[in-house]
């Protein structure tokens, strides 16, 4: 009997407050440095450990704002029920004060989580990236973070959004010894949701900065150079105060083309190829379908690029909050072909080509945020972003065809200008009837010009006019777009009831202008106009206890689509239905059905896609009257997220579209080329199973991911089979003292087939890494292998890579070195196949070396 387990029962309740879920209990060996077991209470403030050696143990109760209870149990029987224990507010709130416990790695305030980051730290920690990296769980794809498998939203500072697009860059200019801790905050949203059930859009990381540090400047100066006239160099400055933060970055870089940029995964763009009538828009040098082709090529890259990134996030008031951000990005490109184009036929022989580019861009976008909370009641949101893109380019190419040469020139300028205000307006009225008004306006209106000559149209249109695959001399496009879109939604809530109306307004125009001094040309000479508007009423019932939650819906659409030649209207009326039941208090399985409109867009409807040259006339695009529906049935079973020390993500979903319609992108192959024209397919039944799983244990995390697709899609009756299991494993280890090891393999399998053809494709990166500390030494060492195979023809390329970072030197200094790419230090031939709906293509390319980088960064902020 005195050999079996043990088993401590309790509750834990908050003075003062009715909030019962949340409470952090941990549980301790009696010298307060093990920490054995960790739990939040549930709804009812209960918690319990089992399966325990008998003995003595430390229970300490933690909540953010109250002061911690500890208990001393000994667990000698079965059960043990300890009493109720009500944690009481602190009385004293004092700043800068830190009691540091290497018995806990983390509290949980509500949706907040704490990090103790005195129980990760070694004592060569630079930056905040390098804290963040060693806390498990957290893990990143070199611009972003991931928590849990899960991406991170936004990276906060004192509450305030300043980071922009590239979190890491931004973490890494933050001294390490300026913050206090760090904290995830769950269920999060950087902007109101008036629609949403609850407030949880994603996670976000929030760094908190010590007091003495705030309102003061810090950031980095960097400089990274290496071999080939390879240079990087910038400043990151950030200032945080009180109410409001700022940031600034400039960079300025002149570098060729390194291997991760690109890289097998990009060229051969698996995610697309293995999606039955996406692929790429370019000419094919190709007698009959599914017969091999070649495209041999070097080239060389070489980027110049200047940034400027300026960010703002300030509080006015309690009650007013204005974020701004403002980036300029300039580049400009200079690449040198050289290519062997083979054609199987027998009129047409080998051509040697040589290409020079010179591309010139700019990009500026200027994004405004106001928000305000007028009262208790009612809150009002401003968005303005605003979009300005400018680009030219210059291209030259010679070669040789036979005894003949040829010259060819193209001349391309683009400029766009986008804007897209949007306003969002709620107000909770008597009797708790909520009114929520969303409206948004997107303006965008592109020009290009463009002027070609070429002796040789093959080699001209080719190289010059890749998507569109027109003979052109010269060329004047403007295509204007604006969207409206405006909502109201009117929601009542009784105890278990919620009853809501919405109804909406869209009214969409686009235009599309061109001139040009040749009759035959891409997209066309004219002018073309299409409107499109839908009214949509819909009606949703939802009904809630502790166990189940039942939405019944219906919706009612009137649709419009006008051009120049025809009006085509539709109504349609669908219903909507959900139905989740609440397994336990983190499990939960749900069933749903829902429904999607698939219209045409200005370029599917009318003729853009006419093609002109010597064989004939191509011409495609769907019609006015084309619009599809998609109903789809989910059945779903997930564990809500959580974070713990024990924490477990699981969502398996599976989905089923019956027989549908759709609008579509189809690709043609005819001659020599391949064209594509978007139109109304009828799709056969459509089955997805997705799963998810992640798990933290004491020594690390693994997950899987795991999608599995089965379609069927009828192109002029004939039947085409797509089969796809695309499935992701990773693994992290950070048992070993300052080591990490991670380990992963991205697998894709597709299988396509009709009644004449069959194509397997194949699509695998195993990729391992080692992290490792050595006094003041950061090191990081990645492999990863790239392996394609379709129809029995593999590629595989071998990628290494090394990085190692000196810490602290003089203090606030850091040095680098990294080497890209060394197994591939020399130029190196890599073959390349890809799969097309109707065709395999497989390419030959020259890559670029490795490189070798030296860098320098000074961390600087107030001592």
């Amino acid at each position: 009997m005195f050999a079996q387990g043990c088993e401590i029962r309790g509750r834990s309740l908050l003075s003062g407050s009715d909030e019962k879920a949340g409470n952090m209990i941990q549980l301790l060996d009696t010298t307060n440095t093990k920490l054995i077991g960790f739990r939040t209470t549930d709804d009812q403030g209960e918690f319990k450990f089992s399966a325990l050696k008998r003995g003595y143990y430390k229970i300490r109760m933690t909540q953010f704002g109250y002061a911690d209870t500890i208990l001393l149990v000994h667990c000698n029987q079965a059960v043990i029920e300890l009493n109720l224990v009500t944690l009481m507010p602190l009385s004293v709130n004092l700043e800068e004060v830190s009691v540091i416990d290497k018995a806990f790695l983390m509290r949980k305030s509500g949706d907040t989580t704490i990090f103790n980051i005195k129980a990760f730290e070694t004592g060569s920690e630079q930056s905040v990236t390098d804290m963040v990296m060693k806390i498990s769980g957290f893990s990143t794809n070199g611009s972003h973070f991931f928590f849990q498998n899960r991406p991170v939203q936004n990276v906060l500072i004192d509450g305030r959004d300043i980071s922009g697009a590239n979190h890491v860059e931004f973490t890494d200019a933050i001294s390490y010894e300026t913050i206090q801790d760090l904290r995830i905050i769950e269920n999060y949203s950087d902007t109101y949701q008036p629609y949403a059930e609850k407030q949880e859009k994603g996670i976000a990381l929030e760094i908190k900065l010590k007091e003495k540090f705030k309102q003061s400047y810090q950031g980095t100066v960097f400089l990274y150079a290496g071999y080939n006239n390879i240079h990087d160099a910038g400043s990151n400055i950030i200032n945080t105060k009180i109410s409001s933060a700022f940031r600034l970055f400039v960079a300025k870089s002149n570098s060729g083309r390194q291997i991760q940029e690109f890289n097998l995964s990009e060229v051969i763009r698996a995610e697309e190829n293995n999606m039955l009538f996406n692929g790429n828009h370019r000419l094919v040098w190709q007698h009959r379908p599914h017969e091999f082709s070649d495209f041999n090529s070097s080239f060389f890259s070489r980027f110049n690029t200047l940034t400027l990134k300026i960010a703002a996030d300030n509080a006015f008031t309690e009650k007013f909050r204005m974020k701004s951000s403002l980036q300029i990005h300039q580049l400009g490109v200079n690449q040198n072909i050289a290519s062997l184009r083979q054609y199987f036929t027998d009129a047409v022989s080998d051509q040697d080509f040589v290409q020079l580019h010179n591309k010139n861009s700019w990009v500026a976008t200027l994004h405004n945020n106001l928000s305000a909370v007028i009262n208790s009641t009612t809150n009002f949101e401003f968005e303005t972003p605003v979009l300005i893109h400018a680009k030219t380019v210059q291209a030259s190419e010679g070669g040789s065809f036979s005894d003949e040469s040829y010259q060819n020139e193209s001349n391309q300028n683009i400029q766009k200008i986008s804007i897209a205000p949007v306003y969002k307006f709620h107000k909770i009225f008597k009797k708790e009837i909520t009114l929520s008004v969303f409206g948004t306006n997107r303006f965008s209106l592109d020009f290009e010009g463009k002027n070609i000559s070429s002796k040789d149209t093959m080699a001209g249109q080719a190289i010059f006019d890749l998507i569109k695959r027109g003979f052109i001399t010269d060329q004047n496009s403007k295509h204007f777009r604006n969207e409206l879109n405006n909502q109201l939604l009117i929601r009542k809530k009784y105890q278990n009831i919620d009853v809501q109306y919405n109804i909406s307004f869209d009214l969409n125009s686009e235009k599309l202008s061109n001139s040009s001094e040749h009759s035959f040309t891409f997209p066309f000479v004219g002018m073309e106009k299409l409107e499109f508007s839908n009214i949509s009423n819909s009606f949703r019932l939802r009904y809630d206890t502790r166990l189940f939650r039942v939405v019944g819906g219906i919706i009612h659409s009137y649709v419009s689509l006008n051009s120049q030649d025809a009006i085509i209207q539709n109504n349609y009326v669908r219903p909507k239905a959900l139905v989740m039941y609440r397994i336990s208090n983190k499990w939960n399985v749900s069933s749903s059905f829902s429904t999607k409109i698939s219209r045409p867009s200005l370029v599917q409807v009318n003729n853009l896609q006419t093609l002109q040259n010597q064989w004939g006339i191509r011409e495609g695009g769907a019609n006015i009257s084309d619009a599809g529906f998609i109903d789809t049935y989910n059945l779903s079973v997930f564990k809500e997220f959580e974070i713990s020390e024990r924490a477990t993500l699981f969502n398996a979903i599976f989905s089923f579209s019956p027989n549908a319609t759709e609008v579509l992108p189809v690709y043609h192959f005819d001659d020599y080329f391949q064209t594509e024209s978007h139109r109304l397919l009828r799709r056969g039944n459509q089955v997805k199973l997705q799963l998810l799983y992640y798990k933290k244990f004491g020594a690390g995390t693994y997950n899987i991911n795991l999608l599995l697709n089965q379609s069927n899609l009828y192109v002029d009756e004939a039947e085409i089979k797509d089969k796809t299991l695309t499935s992701t494993i990773g693994f992290n280890y950070n048992k070993i003292k300052n080591i990490t090891l991670s380990s992963g393999i991205d697998l894709t399998i597709s299988q396509r087939e009709n009644a004449s053809f069959g194509t397997l494709n194949v699509f695998m990166k195993p990729k391992s890494a080692i992290r490792f500390e050595w006094g003041l030494l950061q090191g990081k060492i990645w492999y990863q292998l790239t392996y394609n195979e379709i129809n029995g023809v593999n590629n595989t390329y071998h990628d290494l890579n090394m990085e190692l970072i000196r810490k602290k030197t003089f203090k606030y200094f850091e040095c680098s070195l990294k080497l890209y790419d060394i197994l591939n230090l020399a130029p190196s031939n890599v073959s390349l196949t890809t799969l097309n709906p109707v065709y395999i293509q497989t390419n030959t390319y020259r890559m670029l070396p490795g490189q070798i980088l030296l860098g320098i960064k000074w961390y600087f902020s107030p001592r």
